[in-house]
Order: structure tokens, then C-alpha cells, then sequence
């Protein structure tokens, strides 16, 4: 009976540790001059980035969607409210490019200061579905 209950204890011991490494979060990603985002229903993986500011960073899209998917980066602090219409929010876009289904695409960008950006699909209903990314600049 006895080593009933120690072989119970123990294992409970291990379901808590892997459960509590399940349960930990997603670290900010490390500062980089080259990015590559997977684009899909309705998520962009990575979903938090980290470039340096002031630096050319080259972006690799793949959009593994069924439906085009827009990358666009709002200006620093500036917060994307649904709905959101590029067209007449347009000031507050940094930098924007579109990718069609199954394709992707090489592009670059720069953020002008450190600081955290927010990182938005504006095809109608995909923001409002949770499509959204945090992209970090750090100084070099």
C-alpha cells in the first residue's frame, strides 16, 4: 500500500511539471535583420517579433491561407480598432503588402524608432477574427 501512494505522489509530481511546462509563455522573440512570416486562417506565425530599429529589415511572407492576407505595420503607438478601413486610416500605416493564396513575397522595411508596433491583417473580418501580431524594435 505504501508504495501505492509513493508511485501516486510521484506521479503526480510529473503530470504538474509537464503541465507547467505547457503552460509557459511565448518568449519575445530575439532582435533580427531578416523576418519570415507564415500567414494563414486567421493567425501570423510568428506572432510576436522582434527587429532592430533604424535598420533595412527584409520580410519573407507565405501566405498558406485559403483567402489573400495583408502584413501591415501600424505606426508606433498607434492601436488598430475595429473596424479598421486602410483607406481612411491610411496616415497610420507604416508599411502594408499583400499576399494572394498559396503564393509569398519578398519586401523591406525599416521602423524608425524602438519601440512596439502593431502588426494587423486588413482584409474585412480578419482583424476582428484575432489576426494580429506584436513586432518589437529594439536599438542596435
Amino acid at each position: 500500500m505504501n508504495k501505492l501512494i509513493l508511485r501516486l505522489g510521484a506521479l503526480s509530481v510529473l503530470v504538474f511539471l509537464l503541465l507547467a511546462a505547457c503552460a509557459v509563455e511565448e518568449k519575445p522573440a530575439l532582435p533580427v535583420e531578416a523576418l519570415s512570416v507564415e500567414m494563414s486562417e486567421f493567425k501570423f506565425q510568428p506572432a510576436n517579433l522582434s527587429v532592430y530599429a533604424g535598420k533595412e529589415i527584409s520580410l519573407t511572407l507565405f501566405n498558406q491561407g485559403a483567402v489573400r492576407h495583408d502584413f501591415v505595420i501600424l505606426k508606433r503607438g498607434v492601436a488598430a480598432h475595429t473596424p479598421f478601413d486602410p483607406e481612411a486610416q491610411k496616415d497610420a500605416i507604416l508599411f502594408s503588402a499583400s499576399v494572394e493564396p498559396q503564393t509569398g513575397g519578398n519586401y523591406g522595411f525599416t521602423l524608425p524608432e524602438a519601440g512596439t508596433y502593431e502588426v494587423i491583417c486588413t482584409v474585412q473580418g480578419h482583424l476582428e477574427a484575432g489576426m494580429k501580431a506584436r513586432l518589437t524594435a529594439v536599438a542596435p
